[in-house]
């Protein structure tokens, strides 16, 4: 066999093999980026529930101070 027709081959075959890998990965830290996302997402929720638990002393203090000052 020529020696050119020989390393095409094994070019051709290893290519098959690291796209496909490379294909599987890719695919696996699309679905993990996507948790991440959705745990971020959560995250953000409690952050914003605990800032608003915060706020509510200082509105009833607001309300309870215009009250009085009528």
């Amino acid at each position: 066999m020529d020696t050119q027709l020989i390393l095409d081959s094994i070019l051709i075959f290893f290519s098959v093999i690291i796209g496909t890998l490379l294909s599987l990965v890719l695919y696996r830290a699309f679905i993990i980026l996507g948790k991440v996302e959705k745990i971020m997402e959560f995250i953000d929720q409690i952050r914003e529930m605990l800032e608003m638990w915060e706020r509510i002393p200082f509105e009833l203090l607001k309300k309870i101070t215009n009250f009085l000052s009528k």
